[in-house]
């Protein structure tokens, strides 16, 4: 009933969750969302401006961006953009956390002034301008895959601010970054490498001293070679690694979160063997997650990997793993994680994450299980030459950005009838040019109309 589905979404008061819509069709020309993905239609990537424009949203626990959905646009789930004289464009107020898991970019004031307490948001990448601006109750973030902003105070007026994570891929900070962020007590940047400044400044000078800023002991001299980072003296910086040494290899970990006694690797060095079984834990700290720059450090000895029994964060794909790995393991225990023939996929087996570039297969089948295919799942380097050449897709799913980047694949087989969803951007960048992509003859053209983004792809379908 879409008279029904426009009044009621007009607000949402109270229940647990609230997600966006994933999927779109057409009813009496009227789009009318549908979240169980049966209807073969549009898949919503992103929010675009104003998007949940004169909304209010209350009492929900956690307001959940669909994983289809990469980007919000200027003023998504703004709460205060400049329109209208400033009047309130979406209310998030009794919202709990708002969960954007899959979403890669925000851009200009695309949250400013949402009342919500906490985000998830592991692939978040580039911050637009103001994206966070006067979130006021937001208390602390973790970003593990930033890379930087495109704008000014992205944390402006987050008077609640306490800690801010930043993660082993960060490049830039914003000038303006934490202006009026006045309870702002540590900034944790986990890149190796100095990050860059878009200004002289990055909270009011009358906050300064009360920040702290933790960077990895091997980076700590390059800040300190000057007396301020931005604004903020360098003698508040301080470095964070702890060290532990097993056997021949050192490895350094990070307090991720003190209260839950968890913890992450960075870095390995040492002398390795063939199978590296990193540990579970340190002192007590569970390890929940292994940065890229750990994997990415190791030698090409290694060529296998068993990940933590109580990993919980995927922060590495494809691209970070070093040519000589030919395997991933983790233990049957793991509640988000698991190792079928040396693949990583989603405890339930939906989600295929990292197909190791160095896999000896020569074919390899994608079971029906799995739902979809994540961000640069077989990666190759560039001029590598991968020995499979025929992968088989038996079930329907969705492919995501840059998922068969540099791939040498010769063929990629669809058995399903039911038309994949080729949801993501440049999907077979810098990939065998002559790569085919067969499906049955009688979906071709459903195929086709499923490629959104990369219309590159629609040259290489065959019908079989």
């Amino acid at each position: 009933d879409n008279s029904e589905f426009w009044d009621t979404e007009k607000n949402f008061n109270g229940g647990e969750d609230y997600t966006t819509p994933t999927r779109l069709y057409v009813d009496n020309d009227r789009y009318t969302a549908k979240n169980n993905g049966t209807i073969s239609a549009f898949t919503v990537t992103s929010l675009g401006k104003y998007a949940y424009g004169a909304v209010t949203v209350t009492g929900i626990d956690n307001f959940i961006i669909a994983d289809t959905i990469k980007t919000l646009s200027y003023g998504a789930l703004s709460g205060s953009a400049y329109v209208n004289s400033g009047s309130s464009i979406v209310t998030l107020s009794g919202v709990n956390c708002l969960d954007f898991s899959n979403v890669t970019e925000l851009e200009k004031h695309s949250c400013r002034g949402a009342k919500i307490k906490q985000i998830k948001a592991s692939n978040l990448k580039v911050l637009g301008m103001e994206a966070f601006y006067n979130c006021s109750l937001l208390e602390k973030v973790y970003l593990p895959s930033y890379i930087g902003t495109s704008g000014s105070n992205v944390f402006g007026k987050c008077i609640s601010l306490i800690e801010v994570t930043l993660g082993v891929n960060s490049e830039s900070l914003a000038n303006g970054m934490f202006t009026g962020a006045k309870k702002l007590q540590k900034i944790t940047i986990l890149s190796h490498k100095k990050v860059e400044l878009g200004g002289s400044s990055l909270i009011d000078s009358d906050y300064v001293n009360n920040v702290t800023v933790a960077v990895p002991q091997s980076i700590i001299n390059e800040y300190q070679k000057s007396e301020t980072f931005g604004n903020i003296p360098t003698k508040n910086f301080t470095y964070f690694e702890n060290a532990s040494t097993l056997g021949s290899a050192t490895y350094y970990w990070n307090v991720l979160d003190e209260a839950a006694k968890t913890a992450y690797i960075d870095y390995v060095e040492g002398t390795l063997s063939a199978t590296l079984e990193f540990p579970s834990e340190f002192d007590g700290y569970k390890v929940v997650a292994i940065s890229p720059n750990a994997i990415s450090s190791l030698s090409d000895d290694v060529t296998k990997i068993v990940l933590p029994d109580n990993m919980e964060y995927l922060t590495f794909n494809t691209s970070d793993l070093t040519t000589g790995i030919k395997a991933l393991e983790i233990a049957d225990s793991n509640s988000k994680f698991k190792t079928v023939d040396g693949v990583l996929y989603s405890e339930d087996g939906k989600v295929l994450y990292i197909y190791p570039k160095s896999k000896e297969n020569t074919a390899f089948t994608v079971n029906a299980t799995v739902t979809e295919i994540a961000y640069r799942a077989f990666y190759q380097d560039e001029e590598q030459v991968s020995a499979l050449e025929t992968l088989t897709i038996a079930g329907v799913v969705t492919i995501r950005d840059q998922a068969f980047e540099n791939s040498s694949i010769g063929l990629i087989k669809f058995t399903s009838t039911t038309a994949s969803v080729f949801a993501g951007k440049d999907i077979l960048l810098g990939a065998n040019t002559l790569l085919r992509i067969s499906v049955p003859n009688a979906s071709l053209g459903a195929f086709k109309s499923n490629v959104l983004m990369d219309y590159s792809i629609l040259g290489r379908f065959i019908g079989a």
